[in-house]
C-alpha cells in the first residue's frame, strides 16, 4: 500500500509539473468546454437515482461514475479522472512489481510518468473518454484480484474477479481483447491455476458479450445499420484494421519513444529472458488497446491512441534492470550513467515531438474552447446570483460551437429549474424549445417579448452587460419603430416564458378528432394535470413546462386544470394556475 501511494503522489507531481510548465499557459486540467462535460454536471438534475442507468442505458456503471462526477459542479468534474488515471499508473507499476517479486526503482517510475504525462493525446483522451478511464481502473484491479488468488489460492478472490470484471465489462468495451488475452496467458503460465484461468476466460467472455449485446438493444447507436460515412461504422478487413492500428499508434508511439523500446528490448532479451517476456507484453496489451478502435474507420481520432499508452511505455520502468549483474563497480557504474543519460536524452527528444502535437490545430482548437468555456461558467455564476426564481431572461451573443444553454438537464440542474432562459442562436442551429429553455434565431419575435433581464455576452464566452426589465428598443435596436412596433404586437400575440401557458393541439375537435395534446409552461417546478375539477382524475404530472398525449377520449366541454404540484396539496382550488376547457366543433381550446 505504501509504494501505490508513493506512484500515486509521484503520478500528480509530475503531471502537474508538465501540464504547468511544458505546456504553460495551454492546459487548463480542469476547465470544460464540450456539451458533454455540461451533460456530466446536469445528470443529477433528471430527478432519478442511479437504478436507471443500470436498467436503460449502456456502460451503466460508467454513466453511474461520471454521474457522480458531476455532482462536483463545473469546476471540478473533470478532477476525479485525473485521480483515476494517477491510480491507473500505481496499480500498473505494483502490479509490474508483483509479477516480477522486485520493487521498480523510482528514477525508473518517473520516466515512464514523465514520457506519459508530457503527452498532449493524455489530456485530450482524459476530457473525451472518460469512461475508458474507469475501465482501465477496473481492468488494473481484476489483475491484482487474481494476482492474489495465484498466490493465496482463497477461492472468495475469484468471486471478487468476477465482480470486477462485470463492472468492467459495463463501463467501456474499449480494453476488452486486453481482458482476453490476460486470462489466455494465464492458462499458459500458471499451470496450478489453471482450471481457474479457463473459467475466468469463459465467465469475461460471457460477461464481455453481454454487454455488447446489452449495448446493442439500448443504444440507439446499435439499433440500425450504419452507413459508410457514419462514425460508428465498423469495418473488420484486415487491411482496414492494420491501417487504424498504424494511425492510432503512431499518436502514442512516436520515432524516440519506439526506437526506445526497440533498444531496451534488445538489451532485456540478453539480460534476462523472463524480463523480456514480461516488458514485451506491455506493448502487445497497447495494441490490443487499441483493436476495438481501429475498426471504426471514421472515428480514427489520434486521442484513442492514449488507451494503450500506459502498456506501451510499461517497458521502461524496468529500465535499471538491464544493467549486468554482477560485475565490476566500475563497469556497473559505466552502465548507470549511461542508462540515465539515455533516459534524459529519450525524454528530450520525445518532449520535442509532443510539442510539435501540442501546437497542432486540433490542440489550438482545444485551448481556445477551454478559454471562452472558462468565461462562459462565470458568467453563468454571475447570472445565477441576478435573475431570481421564476424570471424570465433573455440571452444573447452566446454564439460558441458547445453553447451549455442546448444542454438542458444542466441549465435545470445548476442555473435552477424555475428560472426561464430565450436563448438567440445562430441561424444554423434548429430552434427548439426543452423545458425551461427556448432556442430561437435572432429574426424571431420571441426575442421582444416582456423580460426580467438581458444578457449580452462577448464573442469570447464572457458575460458583457446585464440589462433589468429591457425595453424592446434595447433588445432590437437596428428596428425602425414601425418595424419594431409590428413585431412587438407578433411577440405579444405569442406565450411568454415564465408565465403560465397552457393550451391544446389541435387547438379544436373535429368529427375525425377526438384526442389532444395538452402544453403547458408555468413558473413553479413542478405541475399536475387533472380533469374536470381541480381535484379531478390525474391525467399528467411533470416538470415547469412540458406536454401530454390524450387517448381518443376527448370530448367537448371537458377541462383541464394544471394545478401547483410543488408544494402542500396539489388538489386544492388555491393550487390552480390555469384551466382549459375542450370547446365545442369549430372553436379553439381556451
Amino acid at each position: 500500500m505504501v509504494r501505490f501511494l508513493v506512484y500515486l503522489a509521484l503520478s500528480a507531481v509530475v503531471a502537474g509539473l508538465s501540464i504547468r510548465f511544458f505546456f504553460p499557459g495551454y492546459f487548463d486540467p480542469f476547465a470544460i468546454y464540450h456539451l458533454d462535460h455540461f451533460g456530466y454536471v446536469g445528470m443529477s438534475s433528471l430527478g432519478y437515482g442511479f437504478w436507471p442507468y443500470i436498467a436503460k442505458y449502456p456502460r451503466p456503471i460508467g454513466y453511474v461514475l461520471i454521474d457522480l462526477c458531476g455532482r462536483l459542479g463545473p469546476h471540478w468534474v473533470l478532477m476525479p479522472l485525473f485521480v483515476f488515471s494517477f491510480v491507473n499508473a500505481a496499480l500498473l507499476a505494483t502490479y509490474l512489481e508483483r509479477i516480477t517479486k522486485r520493487t521498480v526503482a523510482i528514477p525508473c517510475f518517473l520516466l515512464f510518468a514523465a514520457l506519459a504525462y508530457a503527452n498532449p493525446e493524455y489530456y485530450f483522451n482524459l476530457k473525451a473518454d472518460p469512461f475508458a478511464t474507469f475501465a482501465l481502473t477496473f481492468l488494473l484491479c481484476a489483475f491484482h484480484c487474481w494476482q492474489s488468488y495465484v498466490e493465496t489460492g482463497k477461492r472468495w478472490l475469484i468471486f471478487a474477479c468476477v465482480v470486477l470484471v462485470t463492472l468492467f465489462a459495463f463501463t467501456k468495451e474499449s480494453y476488452f481483447c486486453v481482458l482476453g488475452f490476460f486470462f489466455l496467458v494465464q492458462i499458459l503460465i500458471t499451470p496450478q491455476r489453471r482450471k481457474a484461468a479457463i473459467a475466468m476466460l469463459g465467465v469475461s467472455g460471457f460477461v464481455m458479450l453481454a454487454s455488447l449485446y446489452r449495448a446493442a438493444h439500448i443504444w440507439t447507436l446499435f439499433g440500425r445499420q450504419p452507413q459508410p460515412t457514419d462514425p460508428y461504422y465498423t469495418r473488420l478487413g484486415p487491411e482496414s484494421v492494420a491501417h487504424g492500428l498504424v494511425k492510432l499508434a503512431s499518436g502514442v508511439l512516436f520515432p524516440a519513444i519506439g526506437v526506445g523500446l526497440i533498444v531496451f528490448l534488445t538489451l532485456a532479451w540478453r539480460a534476462s529472458r523472463p524480463l523480456f517476456w514480461i516488458a514485451a507484453a506491455g506493448p502487445a496489451l497497447g495494441i490490443l488497446s487499441l483493436l476495438p478502435n481501429s475498426t471504426l474507420p471514421n472515428h480514427l481520432e489520434q486521442q484513442y491512441a492514449w488507451l494503450g499508452a500506459y502498456f506501451f511505455l510499461s517497458p521502461f520502468v524496468f529500465l535499471d534492470r538491464i544493467i549486468p549483474q554482477p560485475g565490476l563497480a566500475l563497469r556497473i557504474r559505466y552502465w548507470q550513467v549511461g542508462m540515465a543519460l539515455a533516459a534524459f536524452l529519450l525524454y528530450g527528444a520525445t518532449l520535442r515531438e509532443y510539442r510539435w502535437l501540442a501546437k497542432g490545430v486540433e490542440a489550438s482548437w482545444i485551448r481556445l474552447q477551454e478559454i471562452d468555456a472558462r468565461h462562459v461558467v462565470s458568467g453563468l455564476e454571475r447570472i445565477r446570483q441576478i435573475a431570481e426564481p421564476r424570471q424570465s431572461s433573455l440571452i444573447t451573443g452566446l454564439n460558441l460551437p458547445y453553447n451549455p444553454f442546448l444542454v438542458s438537464a444542466f441549465v435545470r440542474g445548476y442555473m435552477g429549474p424555475t428560472r426561464f432562459w430565450t436563448v438567440i442562436v445562430p441561424d444554423a442551429t434548429r430552434e427548439a424549445t426543452e423545458g425551461t429553455i427556448r432556442l430561437i434565431h435572432a429574426s424571431n419575435p420571441d426575442r421582444l417579448q416582456t423580460y426580467d433581464h438581458l444578457f449580452v455576452f462577448s464573442d469570447d464566452g464572457s458575460l458583457r452587460t446585464e440589462i433589468k426589465d429591457p425595453s424592446p428598443s434595447v433588445i432590437a435596436p437596428d428596428l425602425s419603430s414601425d418595424q419594431l412596433k409590428a413585431e412587438v404586437e407578433a411577440a405579444n400575440q405569442l406565450p411568454a416564458p415564465g408565465k403560465v401557458s397552457f393550451y391544446a393541439s389541435p387547438a379544436r375537435l373535429s368529427p375525425n378528432v377526438s384526442f389532444v395534446t395538452i402544453y403547458w409552461m408555468s413558473p413553479v417546478d413542478k405541475v399536475e394535470v387533472r380533469l374536470n375539477a381541480p381535484d379531478g382524475t390525474l391525467f399528467a404530472a411533470g416538470g415547469a413546462a412540458g406536454n401530454a398525449a390524450t387517448g381518443n377520449w376527448v370530448k367537448s366541454g371537458m377541462v383541464f386544470y394544471l394545478q401547483d404540484a410543488s408544494s402542500g396539496n396539489a388538489t386544492s382550488a388555491e393550487k390552480t394556475l390555469a384551466k382549459l376547457q375542450i370547446p365545442a366543433n369549430g372553436n379553439d381550446a381556451r
